[in-house]
């Protein structure tokens, strides 16, 4: 991971970024063991319907309808944990972008986007999560297919959004506009989702949000000028008030 191999050079900025990680950790993994400790009451409040099937209908169903919330939880939790990273960390998160933007740009944009940019992101993240884990929640509820469509559903919506918000600090310091973030990261979406996959799946390693969400800030920093470099993006004149769309895109 190239977010990770530069941090390492400087080991200072890997260990402070490290320690909000540390403490939003600590608040899911109490809420998940919560999760797995009332599954079962969970499982039987969403399968009512399977409880007069024969016993060995009504257990595979329910089964899998636990994985299927299970598999939510965790698809919610990696998003719900950057964007609580990002709220809680945004100070130290705001001071490893800016050493990347002047290792890459040779200075910090002129449109810094400053502390409650940070905030915003973060929030605008957690409640989009949220949003779409209850969408996957009523489609885990159809019987048989649901759970496992409705987890396929929340980790590909997860990797989209996780991109998203974590690229929207350098997009938005560029001069990006919020639509034309989008645009950027739909033109380039094996590219966005990869990152986000990527970002979903150590998350599942033991200590790796931890050891990895400030290699996340830097590898979502280098993506969004990868992303504008490819997309060929021109930032509009200051008096442009009708900018032209970008190349290749529809308007909305």
């Amino acid at each position: 991971m190239e977010g990770m191999r530069w941090l390492l050079k400087r080991p200072k900025l890997l260990i402070l970024g490290m320690m909000p990680a540390v403490l939003v950790t600590l608040i899911l993994l109490a809420l998940l063991i919560a999760l797995l400790v009332n599954i079962v009451s969970i499982t039987m409040f969403l399968t009512p319907f399977a409880q007069d099937w024969a016993t060995g209908w009504m257990w595979t169903v329910r089964i899998v309808t636990a994985i299927g919330v299970i598999g939510l939880a965790l698809g919610l939790s990696a998003a719900l944990f950057t964007a609580l990273a990002l709220m809680i960390g945004d100070p130290i998160y705001q001071k490893i972008w800016e050493e990347v933007e002047r290792d890459i740009h040779g200075e910090v944009p002129d449109q810094e986007p400053g502390f409650f940019q940070g905030i915003k992101d973060g929030w605008a993240l957690a409640w989009r999560s949220v949003l779409f884990a209850l969408g996957c929640t009523l489609i885990s509820l159809i019987p048989v297919l649901g759970p496992a469509t409705a987890g396929a559903l929340n980790l590909s919506a997860a990797a989209w959004l996780l991109t998203l918000e974590t690229a929207s600090r350098s997009l938005t310091a560029h001069g990006v506009p919020e639509k034309d973030r989008r645009r950027c990261l739909r033109q380039q979406t094996p590219m966005t989702l990869g990152f986000g996959f990527t970002i979903s799946g150590v998350y599942t390693i033991p200590l790796g949000a931890i050891l990895f969400m400030p290699a996340v800030v830097v590898g979502s920093t280098m993506l969004a000028h990868r992303v504008m470099e490819l997309s060929n993006y021109q930032l509009p004149a200051a008096t442009d008030k009708n900018p032209p769309p970008m190349p290749g895109m529809i308007n909305l």
